[in-house]
């Protein structure tokens, strides 16, 4: 939610340039085994449920900026998966669909995937709005027009800054 191209998303979204919102699509895959270099990807953390590993656990940040874009849902489905492929004890896949009263979101999250994909594409009913989280830059489909905004470089010393500012805030708040 402190990403730079999240915030700029939520300012088109909040505008209504684009119309309503149709439904949502939200990927997050990676290949868990090439996460981290120089261990047994089995003994870390995000292999191990017992340490709090998980793609639930460890991908939550998708879950949180659905909320931050789009509200409250008034229901949510899921279903967890454990391949046996990684031979870990953790959940590696699982599928949401959150209904909010005019549109489904379906979120994707997996350890499994050896192309790596983040990003969010909304279908509005003036246009469609992809955000790539890897490539750092949002594609807007307008007709037959495409925008892109390109999102500027080292923007994470940024989004950390800012996620603890907010943090420290709250507390000062009593809001947690």
């Amino acid at each position: 939610r402190y990403h730079p191209l999240i915030l700029n998303v939520k300012k088109l979204l909040d505008k209504k340039k684009f119309g309503e919102i149709i439904s949502v699509q939200i990927k997050c895959s990676s290949f868990l085994p090439s996460w981290r270099s120089g261990g047994n990807y089995k003994n870390e953390i995000s292999a191990n449920k017992k340490l709090g590993g998980g793609v639930l656990l460890e991908l939550s940040h998708e879950i949180d900026y659905a909320y931050f874009l789009f509200g409250n849902f008034k229901t949510v489905s899921s279903h967890i998966f454990k391949t046996k492929f990684l031979e870990i004890n953790s959940e590696d896949s699982i599928d949401f669909i959150l209904n909010n009263k005019n549109f489904n979101c379906n979120i994707h999250l997996d350890f499994h995937s050896r192309y790596k994909e983040r990003y969010i594409k909304i279908n509005l009913t003036k246009a469609t709005i992809k955000v790539d989280l890897i490539k750092n830059k949002v594609f807007i489909f307008n007709d037959s027009k495409i925008k892109e905004v390109n999102c500027e470089k080292n923007t994470y010393d940024k989004i950390y800054l800012n996620e603890i500012k907010d943090f420290v805030k709250n507390i000062k708040k009593n809001n947690y």
